[in-house]
């Protein structure tokens, strides 16, 4: 149930802007939507103002054939990254934030942990 609801409000199964405000509380909570959203951002980012893709249309994906972006084929060739950042809300300027809200997620979990295992005993449950 716990995984249910965590992967519901991680943006990915639910994009952002359709998780009901009243549940939004739970994707900013969500460790999982900062892996994904860091992650999918730096696999997925075009710069349109690279060398290689300056003269590349968004809907024309045969006028930058160089262009080393990450293309979508069964949706008529066009980039990945423009899909991906409205579908999941994704923002490439926000994946080291994303990392460090991860880090920081972790660290809490550790300490979680530790103190757990010093103040649980099994014989005393």
């Amino acid at each position: 149930m716990c995984d249910s609801c965590r992967n519901m409000t991680s943006g990915f199964m639910i994009p952002k802007n359709k998780i009901p405000t009243f549940w939004m509380w739970l994707y900013w909570v969500n460790p999982t939507q900062y892996a994904l959203n860091s992650l999918t951002a730096i696999a997925f980012h075009c710069d349109l103002e690279a060398p290689l893709c300056q003269s590349c249309d968004i809907l024309n994906p045969a006028s930058c054939p160089e262009c080393p972006c990450v293309r979508v084929s069964d949706q008529g060739n066009i980039l990945a990254w423009f899909i991906m950042k409205d579908l999941m809300s994704l923002n490439y300027g926000d994946r080291y934030q994303s990392m460090g809200m991860l880090f920081l997620f972790i660290c809490i979990f550790m300490v979680a942990s530790v103190i757990a295992l010093k103040y649980m005993k099994y014989n005393q449950r």
